[in-house]
């Protein structure tokens, strides 16, 4: 629902690759475990970083995709194991919901040549969003939800995109994309705290002058939850027992109101029974703590 507060695990290599920011990797020759060529025989002109189309990192890709007729997968994104896919789906859920937030642009006109679209193990495409038309140096989030069975599907699930009959050549700009597994939906008591943290150092002289070492600054979230049930419960406190990288969203209607966290509890964030003991969903409660991964960027 629009406005919720949302927590959900981070699918993908934790090697900053789901911006295109991992190092000065020469895009044009490869972008580690994106296919930029993808299916079929895209006419794909070639790729290259950009810096001026950004979301929160400091560089996106850009790939040129030529004109020709017909339905290609022009770039695309293979979820496997090797990713930690399987580790990271809670193990006593069988169907799961996805999803994916992405923050990209195609150039001037060709808006309905191109989409996103998740691709499920029958390689059909089970779900997609248009590319939003976009000039520097804005990208645009477009949203994709799905639910998916872990029966097999999840050695074949690809995130793609699609180009269709393009009639002239274009750009498509990617900055983060950001797809998630099993989020829930919290309702925090009206303790919720959100902070910021600076890193800094001060010093104060013997003449009085204070002086500050200032470097930067990272968010910090204090989340107190009653009556979560006992998949809910569960499910919490198997992130944090592993250490996963999520998405927290303070907002489901604002893009710009999500994060990149893990849960910093030194103890088990859920733990106690309140009454009444025999409620139907459980009845547990506890107090996250949640800090971003960095000072506030979506790369993990």
């Amino acid at each position: 629902m629009p406005g919720d507060f949302t927590l959900g695990c981070l699918l993908g290599q934790y090697n900053r690759w789901q911006s295109f920011d991992g190092s000065s990797v020469a895009i044009s020759t490869g972008v580690e475990s994106w296919d930029v060529i993808g299916p079929g025989t895209a006419a794909l002109n070639g790729r290259a970083a950009d810096v001026n189309a950004v979301h929160s990192s400091d560089q996106s890709l850009r790939y040129n995709v030529a004109s020709y007729g017909g339905d290609r997968s022009a770039f695309w994104r293979l979820y496997t194991p090797t990713d930690d896919v399987h580790a990271r789906i809670f193990p006593d859920v069988t169907t799961h919901d996805l999803i994916a937030d992405i923050w990209c642009r195609a150039t001037a006109g060709s808006g309905l040549q191109s989409n996103w679209a998740f691709q499920g193990a029958t390689g059909t495409s089970v779900v997609s969003r248009a590319i939003p038309v976009g000039s520097l140096p804005t990208v645009d989030p477009i949203r994709m939800t799905q639910q998916w069975y872990s029966d097999g599907q999840t050695n074949n699930l690809r995130l793609l995109v699609n180009v269709k009959d393009a009639s002239s050549g274009f750009s498509i700009d990617v900055d983060d994309v950001l797809l998630r597994v099993d989020p829930i939906t919290l309702l925090p008591e009206f303790d919720f705290l959100e902070r910021s943290r600076l890193l800094a150092a001060r010093h104060r002289t013997q003449g009085g002058m204070l002086h500050t070492y200032q470097w930067t600054r990272h968010f910090a979230w204090q989340v107190p939850l009653r009556f979560l049930s006992n998949s809910h419960a569960n499910l919490i406190n198997w992130w944090w027992v592993n250490g996963f990288a999520l998405t927290l969203t303070l907002d489901t209607s604002d893009a710009g109101t999500i994060y990149n966290v893990r849960i910093v509890n030194e103890t088990q964030p859920v733990g106690s029974k309140i009454k009444p003991y025999a409620y139907a969903l459980g009845g547990w409660a506890g107090v996250l703590e949640l800090e971003s991964l960095d000072q506030g960027s979506l790369v993990f």
